[in-house]
């Protein structure tokens, strides 16, 4: 028998090298889609605890604050429009009169990058114990760079990013301390396009990189002295709501915010990251693969690139 020669090796490396990140990511999709059970929040997070979720009114926001108070917790609502905060918090009381409810007005848009702006909402829930905080608000235009105006790049840019690094920088120690006693939770809704880089989407796609990104650090500095601290991000493929123009759910992959949160629920208590349900989770392995492949292959450049333009041309 031949003996293995330095190149047998080499290869033999190279092959492991490739295949085990591979092999990591279908086993997190079955393990994600099969194994992990969701928790009871409130046995988690602490009775009479308060979970907090922006961009609220709408689409996943709106759903999560259902969902969360299904379980127990009280909801404090951010949002910028006074008369759907209401409407979400009275749907909410109607089906859980047992917890509590608190409206914030807050519309990042218009002054959401100062920090003047964030003092202002954390001082209404400083004294609440907060178990749970989901950073959802965020603003979608998809089109040509060249054909998008001023006003809607700093939307974009402050309403998706300035939450993330201002409030969190408010309510991070309060979540820190709390960490120290109980389980607790801060959760940024980022999206699958911060794994690619998506013409059509350039500004959007970039904010959410940045959350992701952001997320992912702040993970990494908490995780050994505040291990009862879950800093996640959440990275959804195409999900029918408001933003995304109400895409039909006829398409392949798409699901509505019901089937999407049924699929985020399973982080809390068990994962730092997940795209969503399984078809997300098989999507987001695909798009890694393709993406990663467009640095070789110009063909798989030009397939990612065709589906963000025709999903983009649907949320038109």
């Amino acid at each position: 028998m031949k003996e293995l020669g330095c190149f047998d090796y080499f290869a033999i490396f190279l092959g492991v090298y490739v295949l085990v990140p591979k092999l990591y990511q279908i086993w997190m999709i079955i393990y994600t889609s099969f194994i992990v059970q969701k928790k009871d929040l409130k046995v988690l997070y602490g009775a009479d605890s308060w979970a907090l979720i922006t961009g609220c009114t709408s689409g996943i926001g709106e759903e999560l604050a259902h969902r969360i108070a299904q379980q127990g917790l009280n909801i404090i609502l951010i949002s910028r429009s006074l008369d759907k905060l209401t409407k979400v918090e009275n749907d909410i009381l109607k089906k859980c009169p047992q917890i509590k409810t608190l409206k914030v007005i807050a519309d990042y848009a218009n002054g959401g990058e100062t920090l003047e702006f964030y003092k202002k909402i954390y001082a209404q829930i400083k004294d609440l114990d907060i178990s749970i905080v989901v950073n959802n608000a965020g603003i979608l235009y998809s089109e040509y760079y060249r054909q998008l105006n001023i006003s809607q790049i700093m939307e974009m840019a402050i309403v998706n990013t300035y939450p993330y690094i201002l409030f969190n920088h408010l309510i991070l120690k309060k979540l820190q301390q709390r960490s120290l006693k109980k389980q607790t939770a801060l959760l940024n809704v980022s999206s699958s396009i911060s794994f690619v880089a998506g013409p059509y989407q350039q500004i959007y796609g970039c904010t959410k990189k940045f959350e992701r990104y952001f997320t992912e650090a702040l993970r990494q500095e908490n995780k050994k002295e505040y291990p009862n601290l879950e800093v996640i991000c959440v990275t959804p493929m195409y999900v029918s709501t408001q933003m995304t123009n109400n895409l039909s759910t006829k398409e392949f992959g798409v699901v509505n915010a019901e089937q999407y949160v049924e699929g985020v629920l399973k982080v809390f208590g068990n994962l730092n990251h997940i795209f969503g349900p399984m078809i997300h989770q098989v999507q987001g392995y695909f798009t890694n693969i393709f993406f990663e492949l467009s640095h070789y292959y110009r063909l798989s450049l030009h397939i990612v690139n065709h589906i963000i333009y025709n999903e983009c041309q649907k949320m038109k």
